[in-house]
């Protein structure tokens, strides 16, 4: 736990890549991202915005967001909402909500709820990744659980936090997640049905599902057994794979095999 908040260490994400970047898209996730700050009761503390008039620093809410509405959308490379913890200060790591969009080279959007609040799995993200998902039309996504010391956010983009040792499994692990950042967004290769990872949610389109396993596609190869979770349609040509963390890394054993999870050493 974190001292003195009564709030948890774990922080649960959904983190979208490939999203549409066109300023209507953009300002639907944001007015979508209001109504969930003020369903769940916590005011939005502060705000960052990048592009024309604005620094890209966080500043209060109150400050930037009548700036942005008067603005508009069409040249916004980026914003921020949080809501920080009791006494934080640092709204990358000391934040109680944190959802953010992201339209440059990279395009990527997230929410970010302290485990507390919201638990993934559970409906009300479930209803959020559905609503996200109608706004910007991503090319994939995924849904997991990280300690806040270990940069929950920071790790969408393949920052990471807490690596650990230097050397064996763990420390392999960390560099592969880190050129995520480096190779796999920069390429975009969930385009071409590569995954990141398995994790407890994924959010998969045409290309994942045609993807070979085994001489067949990978919808036929999760749906031929249910221990390797369970598939259905989600919203907008978006299925939701969702597996048991216990199942996870015998299912990340056969999808490594066949070449579906991510290795950023084919991409060097």
């Amino acid at each position: 736990m974190i001292a003195n908040t009564g709030f948890s260490d774990e922080v649960s994400v959904i983190a979208f890549y490939g999203i549409d970047p066109s300023p209507e898209a953009i300002r639907c996730f944001y007015l979508q991202a209001l109504n969930w700050f003020e369903a769940l009761g916590y005011p939005i503390d502060m705000m960052a915005v990048e592009g024309p008039g604005f620094s890209g620093k966080y500043r209060t809410f109150k400050r930037t967001h009548p700036k942005l509405q008067k603005a508009g959308f069409s040249s916004i490379t980026s914003f921020s909402l949080a809501t920080l913890l009791p006494d934080g200060k640092d709204p990358l790591f000391d934040f109680l909500i944190d959802i953010a969009c992201l339209t440059d080279t990279k395009p990527v959007a997230y929410i970010a709820v302290n485990s507390s609040v919201l638990r993934l799995p559970s409906e009300a993200m479930s209803r959020m990744a559905d609503s996200a998902i109608a706004c910007l039309k991503p090319i994939y996504g995924i849904g997991y659980r990280r300690s806040r010391q270990d940069g929950p956010t920071l790790y969408v983009v393949g920052i990471g936090q807490g690596i650990g040792p230097s050397s064996g499994q763990a420390y392999e692990e960390a560099v592969r997640h880190g050129h995520w950042g480096l190779l796999g967004m920069d390429r975009q290769v969930y385009r071409d049905g590569v995954i990141r990872d398995v994790y407890p949610w994924n959010f998969l389109t045409a290309s994942h599902l045609t993807a070979q396993v085994n001489n067949r596609v990978l919808q036929d190869w999760i749906q031929e057994d249910e221990q390797r979770g369970r598939l259905k349609p989600f919203n907008d040509n978006v299925w939701l794979w969702e597996v048991d963390e216990e199942k996870i890394l015998a299912v990340r054993s056969t999808l490594w095999d066949a070449g579906i999870i991510f290795n950023w050493k084919n991409y060097l």
